[in-house]
């Protein structure tokens, strides 16, 4: 029995007849039940001595997740756990490193905790002294629970060239990182950080730590702060990578207090260091750089607008290069923030601001139907509104398009039309200047639309 159900693929055979006979055991109560069984066949087998002998090298080999639970029946059922252990680890070891299948032992240790602590933490320290062992400790350590020495242990773990830093990724996994108290994570993250690969390593880690923190609405101490404020001092973003989404909870926390403002401004600035150089896109970092304008818009506004997009002159802009189907960042700054930034510099700063706000109030700027409020907003209080739009009046063309670049351009007709009786003498002059001439360009585009067109179907003919 061991074989077809402990040492079979998931749902083999033998396990769909098992939901079989009760077509209303539901698929989840059936894997649990044939989970069991597996249970129940490693305590058989720790009390038959020669079927352990026989079955034992082929039960370590197995690539399936069954042998999870008959290692935990085994460790049930064995008389001596050290003696046991032995068996499966030199057993183990036998099998060629990339062959090595680690689910059995696993099993063992997590039921083996609860049979005798003590004991099992003098195995966990018996792995920690063997390097051959050392690829397989965290696995192990994560299934017996972090408890007990298991802080300690992996302390010394980061400190052994042979524990491969990705395996503390396994901290990650679900809530196997909350065995450790806040100053404790603090401590094993600032160790993972310094290790080669670390870096990916520290934001899965801490990322779920907050994530778990901010979804199930739990206290934040001060430390965990503390700890995401140095983890973002440290952190070296890298293209495709897709930790966006975790980076920026961990942002609204760490910057929580106006006295951050200094770190956060540094954060920032490596950001535009990190877009500039090319080690990462500013399409990856969309929910990074909208905790950041949250948190400090003014930092946004002086490092990401000012600095960047002033040094880079007519070039795209980090906040075009963000996502088309993600919100704007900057949309997330109230109006009487960017006017009181933009008042300070009046001479460069309002224009600064018309080349990145959003001005359309569809999310695509694509599909245009009126001017978004806040560029509304921008064209009545800056002092010179035609410099405002004919920036806008730049933007209007795309830096990229799909289909009829003169289907895109009419979409903007109505931004114009809509200023021709503004209250602004010279916001209503500019309109209608620019209206006749806009729309000429639209025809000019479609005319050389249709002429393309032509030729490719005369050149099919």
């Amino acid at each position: 029995m061991i074989r077809s159900y402990a040492l079979s693929p998931e749902w083999s055979a033998l396990d769909v007849s098992d939901i079989d006979e009760d077509e209303e055991l539901k698929p989840i109560e059936a894997r649990q039940k044939v989970y069991d069984l597996c249970t129940d066949l490693g305590q058989q087998l720790a009390a038959d001595p020669k079927q352990f002998d026989a079955l034992l090298p082929e039960i370590v080999a197995a690539d399936s997740s069954k042998v999870f639970m008959l290692g935990r029946g085994l460790a049930a059922g064995c008389d001596s756990l050290s003696g046991c252990w032995s068996r499966l680890r030199d057993e183990f070891l036998k099998i060629p490193e990339a062959q090595r299948h680690a689910q059995f032992l696993a099993g063992f240790l997590a039921s083996a905790v609860t049979c005798s602590p003590g004991e099992t933490e003098v195995l966990l320290d018996a792995v920690l002294s063997d390097s051959r062992l050392h690829p397989y400790l965290l696995y192990w350590q994560a299934n017996a629970g972090i408890n007990g020495k298991a802080f300690n242990r992996m302390m010394k773990a980061l400190a052994i060239d042979t524990v491969p830093v990705s395996t503390f990724g396994l901290l990650a996994n679900g809530r196997v990182h909350e065995g450790l108290d806040d100053e404790q994570l603090r401590q094993v993250l600032r160790g993972v950080m310094t290790k080669e690969g670390g870096n990916g390593v520290a934001t899965l880690i801490l990322g779920m730590r907050v994530f778990g923190r901010v979804t199930e609405k739990l206290p934040i101490s001060e430390s965990l702060k503390a700890t995401s404020r140095e983890f973002l001092a440290k952190v070296e973003l890298v293209k495709g990578v897709q930790h966006d989404h975790m980076i920026g909870q961990v942002i609204d926390l760490a910057f929580d207090k106006p006295e951050h403002e200094d770190q956060a401004r540094a954060f920032t600035s490596r950001i535009l260091s990190a877009i500039r150089s090319w080690k990462v896109y500013a399409s990856d970092l969309g929910e990074v750089i909208t905790a950041l304008t949250k948190t400090f818009p003014a930092v946004t506004l002086d490092i990401l607008v000012e600095q960047a997009v002033g040094d880079e002159g007519t070039g795209r802009t980090v906040f075009q290069d963000i996502r088309s189907d993600r919100a704007c960042p900057l949309d997330h700054i109230p109006d009487d923030v960017w006017m009181a930034w933009a008042a300070q510099k009046p001479e460069t700063r309002y224009e600064l601001l018309a080349r990145v706000m959003r001005f359309s109030n569809a999310g695509d700027e694509d599909h245009a139907t009126g001017w978004s409020s806040a560029a509304m907003r921008l064209i009545e209080v800056a002092p010179e509104p035609e410099r405002i739009l004919d920036t806008f009046l730049q933007r209007f063309r795309p830096n990229g398009w799909s289909g009829s670049l003169a289907d895109t351009l009419a979409t903007r007709t109505p931004l114009i039309e809509a200023l021709k009786h503004h209250s602004k003498p010279e916001v209503a002059a500019w309109a209608n200047e620019h209206a006749p001439a806009f729309a000429a360009h639209i025809d000019r585009e479609r005319a050389r639309e249709a002429a393309e067109d032509r030729a490719r179907d005369q050149t099919f003919e």
